[in-house]
């Protein structure tokens, strides 16, 4: 974890403030992105129960007083935060209501898509009254926001210690940490921004949008549901001691998973069933003395195929929707149509033109299963050159696939 506020910050953003030419601005500007790295880090070091847990262990959901002491740390640093931005930046006193929140966030995921990434252009610096007007109603609106979400923390806090279900309390300490993550990097963001032509990505190599994360959990999900889908096809012809090797390999495969961002990334709830699933996987596979129950272990993994298929609802996250739309309207008016042009002319050199599409069809992974078969399919054999009958075939069916899953999109 960083030592503190007073580390130094990343070259862009000591480039972007060297434009600040007032040195009471810069000096307080600094401060107030100091500490919001500090908090970054403070936050992505936070180790909550469910994020660490072994397949025969306990996860250690009573360790109440450690878990307090870093959220209480937490709302201390945001509330010095809130505080440091009302008094080296205020604000006049203003009846506008603070932005739509969930209009908000969703339009930082999308801030990279609608603006692309190239060479930054060349912008005059703000004078300094201009700056300064920025600065006070960035941090005005962020910074009220922020102390939204932490009266909003309060209520929810309460609410989950009266349900006397230390899973609904960490459910809701996960929740929050991602909520005051995402606002204090876009604190960092949005005030960089206003000396900077750089894209998000650029000031903020280390976040991941809703995007980036939906899209890698479902393509996770969807591997993980085929794992198990094979796993049952196993199962299903042996019986006892034949079973162990597959359960093994499967518990392999859970652990794995739980290593990976996309675990990190679902609901506090969904995190409990994988939990508890590697549990009774563990305990049956050691509670029969070298062989196995096979119709405890048959039901048991029925019930995690259902929990499975209820995580494929993902689809329907609106980030999702936009981004598939957009990249399948992007392959049936562009892609395709000049791919099939010069494949008519050379199919040798358009090669790489397939790849490109199923590099783009793979980020909609998990949407449907023939899109994902054909893509799988494809990779399957990374040196194999498309050509004559079948690399013709292999158009019209991305062209049927894409157009039948875009009209499925609306």
């Amino acid at each position: 974890m960083s030592t503190g506020p007073q580390d130094e910050l990343p070259i862009k953003a000591t480039a972007a403030l060297k434009s600040v030419t007032d040195p009471a601005l810069r000096e307080n500007l600094t401060d107030v992105l100091k500490e919001c790295r500090y908090i970054i880090s403070f936050i992505n070091n936070l180790n909550l129960p469910q994020d660490d847990v072994s397949e025969g262990g306990q996860t250690d959901i009573s360790s109440e007083k450690r878990i307090a002491e870093q959220f209480l740390e937490l709302v201390k640093l945001l509330q010095k935060l809130i505080a440091d931005l009302g008094q080296k930046f205020p604000h006049e006193e203003s009846n506008e209501p603070v932005f739509d929140e969930d209009a908000w966030d969703l339009e930082f995921d999308l801030v990279d898509t609608a603006r692309p990434e190239e060479a930054p252009a060349e912008e005059p610096a703000p004078t300094v009254e201009s700056a300064e007007k920025q600065i006070s109603d960035t941090s005005w609106a962020l910074g009220s926001m922020l102390d939204s979400k932490l009266k909003e923390f309060a209520d929810r806090l309460e609410f989950a210690l009266n349900a006397n279900d230390t899973w609904v309390l960490l459910e809701e300490l996960d929740d929050y940490s991602h909520k005051f993550l995402k606002a204090t990097l876009a604190l960092y963001f949005s005030l960089l921004g206003i000396f900077s032509g750089e894209s998000r990505s650029a000031l903020l190599p280390e976040y991941t949008s809703a995007i980036e994360v939906s899209i890698d959990l479902r393509r996770e999900v969807t591997e993980l549901t085929a794992h198990v889908d094979r796993f049952n096809g196993a199962i299903a012809k042996r019986s006892g001691a034949d079973c162990i090797p597959y359960v093994v390999a499967l518990s392999e495969r859970l652990a794995r998973f739980s290593q990976r961002s996309a675990y990190r990334n679902l609901r506090t709830q969904d995190k409990r069933e994988f939990i508890n699933f590697r549990r009774a996987l563990y305990t049956i596979r050691h509670a029969g003395g070298g062989s196995i129950n096979t119709n405890k272990l048959r039901l048991t993994v029925e019930g995690f195929s259902k929990f499975l298929e209820s995580l494929h609802a993902i689809n329907n996250r609106e980030v999702l929707v936009l981004h598939d739309k957009q990249i399948l309207q992007e392959i049936q008016t562009v892609m395709l149509p000049n791919l099939l042009k010069l494949f008519q002319e050379d199919e040798i050199a358009a090669a790489p033109g397939f790849v490109a599409i199923m590099d783009k069809l793979s980020t909609i992974y998990g949407r449907d299963p023939e899109l994902d078969a054909l893509v799988d399919n494809f990779k399957s054999e990374p040196q194999k050159v498309h050509t004559g009958a079948a690399g013709f075939s292999l158009l019209q069916e991305i062209h049927r696939l894409s157009r039948g899953i875009l009209a499925t999109l609306g």
